[in-house]
């Protein structure tokens, strides 16, 4: 082909792609530059075939961003790597002089194989997931400014014969969750957001990154123990169903959520001593919560659990679900909660009951009367109060109060429930009492509004 004949290819490329420009600005949705695409399909690959196609025409005669979404599909990787509009200024000179490397936007199970074998640089996301590899391919990722996303497959391995992700930079997150991985040899250098380990068989989090910006997730495995957990999380850090016995090895401070239940956790001492957000510690094997807590900026569930009392309870939680323990009684100098749930417990009494804003449970207790349950209408105020006893058939009370009542409700049931009034036999009269508590709950209600 002569320079005339290359002339004239190189100006009707650039025509077309006017041509195209000029079109797409009469309707921009997505479904008609698909149309466009389809429309000059034939145009572009007959001069690329005929033509020694060169990522000169790009640079030199075309500068417009546009041409990204319209001939990305007719360019290789190597072409895009050398295509100034496309990659981005820091990456083009710091690789332009190395011709094995490969660019690309976005990398998925319908592309990936025109990458096996060569060292790529990805712009956007590397989507795998769900695509039953039993390894990784033979991908040298040098970096990767979007996600790795490897979710749902059947890998045992970040490392293989061919290749491994040990010197990969993530800029984004790294989910691997839903494989079989037995451990972590070959995870990539660096995370920049996010790490998705659950629902793996990973014993060790040996080889992990040191730190995470945001959330780390390695509920679902056979860890025993917190050992190379990243010593800084930025956002929540979850670790459920496992079989840890502490959470030694965590990070002094959770930025965010704690996620520790299902394990048989049976102590907190060597526990992260802040938490910002809540703590969740439901089904494990505690029988104190005594150790190295010492704050709980939200919510703090310890239910299912064989607590005794609440020492050691953090003094600025929230609110506390503490169900299903064993506790015979409350603790002096609790802090004051906007929602406090006790039921299922040995509560005998409502001695040293907390100050409550919004609502408590204390149903399924052994308690005989009310004595101790608050009466200033500084601790009592607004919210529904589920008072409810073991010993008898029905429900005493479903809703008690509105509107910072001074318990009044509560004292004159307690003198109902003095009498010795057999409940279990005489649900009609109970039906009655109830009846008439609600009828004084509305009337109640009404004066305060």
């Amino acid at each position: 082909m002569n320079y005339v004949q290359k002339y004239n290819e190189r100006m009707l490329f650039v025509q077309l792609f006017g041509q195209l420009c000029e079109d797409s600005e009469m309707n921009m949705g997505n479904s008609y530059v698909d149309f466009l695409k389809c429309k000059y399909d034939y145009d572009f690959r007959s001069i690329i075939q005929r033509y020694n196609f060169s990522p000169s025409i790009i640079n030199d005669d075309i500068d417009d961003e546009k041409m990204w979404m319209y001939i990305q599909d007719y360019l290789t990787p190597k072409d895009l790597r050398d295509c100034k509009l496309f990659c981005p200024e820091e990456i083009y000179e710091q690789y332009k002089n190395d011709s094995s490397l490969y660019l690309a936007n976005e990398i998925t199970i319908d592309n990936y194989m025109l990458y096996t074998g060569h060292r790529v640089i990805v712009l956007g996301d590397v989507n795998l997931q769900y695509s039953q590899f039993t390894q990784l391919p033979n991908i040298d990722f040098v970096r990767i400014h979007g996600s790795l996303i490897l979710k749902g497959n059947y890998l045992k391995s970040l490392k293989s014969n061919l290749t491994s992700l040990s010197e990969c930079i993530i800029d984004g997150d790294f989910d691997c969750s839903n494989n079989e991985l037995k451990n972590l040899q070959g995870f990539p250098k660096s995370v920049g957001y996010s790490v998705y380990l659950e629902n793996n068989k990973l014993k060790s989090l040996n080889g992990c990154v040191k730190k995470v910006r945001n959330n780390f997730n390695c509920s679902n495995n056979l860890l025993t123990s917190l050992k190379h957990c990243p010593k800084d999380i930025g956002g929540n850090l979850h670790c459920d169903h496992n079989k840890l016995t502490s959470l030694m090895y965590a990070p002094e401070k959770i930025h965010c959520n704690l996620s520790a239940s299902y394990n048989e956790i049976n102590t907190l001492k060597d526990c992260p001593k802040q938490i910002v957000g809540v703590f969740n510690c439901n089904y494990n094997e505690l029988t104190s919560l005594v150790g190295d807590l010492e704050s709980v900026g939200d919510e703090f569930y310890c239910m299912h659990n064989k607590l005794k009392s609440l020492e050691g309870l953090p003094s600025n939680v929230t609110s506390l679900h503490c169900d299903y323990n064993e506790i015979e009684e409350l603790d002096e100098n609790l802090p004051c909660f906007y929602d406090f749930s006790i039921s299922y417990n040995k509560l005998k009494n409502l001695k040293n009951f907390p100050r409550v804003l919004h609502s408590f449970n204390i149903t399924k207790n052994y308690i005989n009367n009310f004595d101790g349950m608050p009466v200033d209408a500084d601790i009592i105020c607004e919210g529904p109060y589920a008072v409810q006893n073991v010993k008898v058939s029905n429900d005493l009370i479903d809703i008690v109060e509105k509107r910072r009542n001074k318990m009044k409700t509560l004292a004159n049931f307690n003198k109902q429930f003095n009498k010795g009034v057999d409940y279990e036999k005489n649900d009609v009269y109970l039906k009655k009492i109830k009846q008439k508590l609600y009828t004084f709950q509305y009337n109640q209600w009404l004066e305060n509004n």
